[in-house]
């Protein structure tokens, strides 16, 4: 499942080449059994097959919705590889003004808050980082010409703020500093599929 195509080719002196083209993995989701996602909005089961690829890519967190899930990671295949394992969580994070807004986090403990249709603006998201003045601040993306700028994080900011989250919501954080989004730890819990092990603080 993890070959797109492959080509074998008769050369001359009778040597043959075989050209492989992998599909590109572009994140995975640990809901049920797991899942791998590609760029081309095809899924596979995690199993013991491939399962050492998983800890390189991004773990996709509360998409229930397929379509929107199939969307990002059409978007998430224009991204480099080598920013792709730079990414450690991409979370459905509705915003007042967007529905399915996106809360990227990286490895380095950074975030970028964007919408599928901007998320290419992590290609240069380093670029755009080393130029921040201030480093606590989340890095926003925009529609426009690709643009990004830094500004307080959603849970940084008051309610009656352009960018804030949507209302009656909480904020919680896990032990690698993942941002959870929801009215209650119970629901916390069933959107992101987290067990009691998993310790949650506000």
């Amino acid at each position: 499942p993890l070959i797109e195509d492959a080509k074998v080719s008769l050369n001359s002196g009778n040597t043959v080449t075989i050209t492989v083209k992998e599909k590109k993995l572009v994140g995975y989701q640990s809901e049920g059994s797991g899942s791998i996602w590609f760029g081309n909005g095809e899924q596979t089961t995690i199993d013991d097959s491939n399962r050492q690829i998983v800890a390189a890519l991004p773990k996709l967190i509360g998409f229930s919705d397929k379509e929107l899930l199939k969307k990002v990671s059409a978007a998430l295949n224009e991204i480099d590889d080598s920013i792709l394992q730079q990414i450690s969580t991409i979370s459905v994070y509705p915003l007042r003004y967007d529905a399915h807004a996106l809360l990227v986090h990286m490895r380095i403990g950074s975030y970028f808050v964007a919408s599928y249709s901007n998320l290419k603006i992590l290609n240069d998201y380093f670029t755009i980082y080393s130029q921040a003045t201030d480093k606590t601040k989340c890095l926003w993306g925009t529609s426009k010409d690709q643009v990004a700028y830094t500004a307080a994080c959603p849970w940084e900011q008051k309610e009656s703020d352009t960018a804030t989250a949507v209302t009656n919501v909480s904020y919680w954080y896990d032990a690698e500093g993942n941002v959870y989004v929801a009215r209650n730890e119970e629901e916390v819990r069933s959107k992101y599929n987290l067990d009691s092990t998993v310790e949650l603080k506000q």
